[in-house]
């Protein structure tokens, strides 16, 4: 996520949850999923972030020095780090306007090193594997799929998860989780892993934020109290063992609180138990609906507003949505008034520029605003005023 220094005031703060919270209906027990998921596989290792889930796939391939991984060179930058902590070497293929893969420039790129592809189903949206599937098999070519923003999966020709080798998944960006991220296979046995559980301080930890960060976007009282004792708890220990800070501070990985380095040492821990616990009593149906819906308001609302245009003009059947994702026309503009207005958003630009004219364009112009399970309808109705109000001040309808 960009940082930007909001200098001028604000005038109308669009406030709402960046990710998933634990809150009313966030909850459904014995209601299973009306759709295919990710941990339908036969086997599934359950890891603290997606990108230890990645790092695992590798393992399993035996990525080491020496071999190339072809990446999208539009892409998180948390994605490469694991190709470089095995020694291998990113490379990067082009992409369409619409994120489809650009299958003669990859094809193109595929070499004696190469020894494995990642795909991604960008922001839920299904790419087409059927080919590139083809193209592995011809080539022995290990064929991941990253489905970071794809937990569901329509019924499908190239149904999500299932054309790869293997397929990573990040839980925490569906769920009001701590950490959660999960390496599945539908096509292959998983070699033996050795997965550690965690340390007690990760497991309190785990536990803490989730109510915390709930009681931070909730107007109980009790969720509220139980927070406020939790800190003081946690101060009064700090207090009394002055080593707790720095311990608490190392006791679960960067990407639960949202930081894009890759940490070895997280890559064979366990989901932490009450993340998991979460996991299985989670709403299913609720989240799909909600998900869903959220998307069709945003559509409806800023597909034909000036100053930018959706990525999609349209949400097929089956999809379920990680974000809505939006191109700016002015981003040098638009992006920074969008800041200082308070609403929450995502912008990659730690992208392979160099290797893509798509990723160089996208890097400033594609945010992704948030369109989770949680979000009431009063925050999505506020989340899309403003970005109206800041597009149409913006005055400018180019591309």
């Amino acid at each position: 996520m960009s940082e930007t220094d909001a200098e001028e005031p604000i005038a109308f703060a669009a406030r709402a949850p960046l990710a998933p919270v634990m809150r009313r209906g966030s909850f459904g027990l014995w209601r299973r999923s009306t759709m295919p998921t990710l941990l339908d596989a036969p086997e599934a290792l359950l890891t603290t972030s997606g990108r230890a889930a990645l790092a695992l796939a590798f393992e399993q391939l035996e990525i080491t020095a020496g071999d190339e991984v072809l990446l999208p060179a539009y892409h998180c930058a948390a994605m490469s780090a694991p190709v470089r902590a095995r020694g291998a070497q990113p490379a990067f293929y082009r992409l369409k306007p619409d994120l489809s893969i650009d299958l003669e420039d990859l094809e193109g790129r595929l070499g004696p090193r190469c020894r494995c592809i990642v795909v991604v189903h960008f922001f839920g949206f299904p790419q087409p594997l059927e080919r590139i599937r083809v193209l592995c098999d011809r080539t022995k070519t290990a064929l991941i799929e990253d489905c970071a923003h794809a937990f569901y999966a329509a019924p499908s020709p190239s149904q999500i998860g299932r054309i790869g080798d293997f397929a990573v998944g990040s839980l925490l960006k569906f769920f009001p989780i701590f950490d959660g991220g999960c390496l599945v296979s539908f096509r292959r046995s998983l070699s033996p892993q050795r997965m550690t559980l965690g340390g007690i301080l990760f497991q309190l930890k785990a536990l803490l934020h989730v109510i915390d960060y709930a009681a931070a976007w909730s107007d109980s009282r009790l969720l509220k109290a139980m927070a406020r004792g939790i800190r003081g708890a946690s101060r009064l220990a700090k207090a009394a063992k002055p080593q707790l800070e720095h311990q608490l501070a190392r006791a679960a990985p960067g990407a639960a609180l949202g930081s894009l380095d890759f940490e070895q040492a997280w890559v064979s821990t366990r989901m932490s138990l009450a993340s998991k616990l979460l996991l299985r009593s989670a709403d299913h149906p609720r989240s799909i609906e909600r998900r869903r819906a959220i998307y069709q308001r945003y559509l409806a609302a800023l597909t034909s507003v000036p100053g930018g245009r959706p990525l999609w003009s349209e949400l097929s059947d089956g999809v379920v949505p990680y974000v809505f994702p939006f191109l700016l026309s002015t981003p040098e503009v638009t992006f920074h008034a969008l800041r200082c207005t308070g609403v929450p958003m995502y912008r990659w630009e730690d992208v392979a520029e160099e290797a893509c004219s798509i990723a160089r364009n996208y890097k400033m112009r594609l945010v992704q605003f948030p369109c989770h399970q949680a979000l009431t309808d009063e925050e999505v109705s506020d989340l899309i005023s403003s970005i109206e109000r800041v597009l149409k001040s913006s005055g400018d309808t180019s591309e």
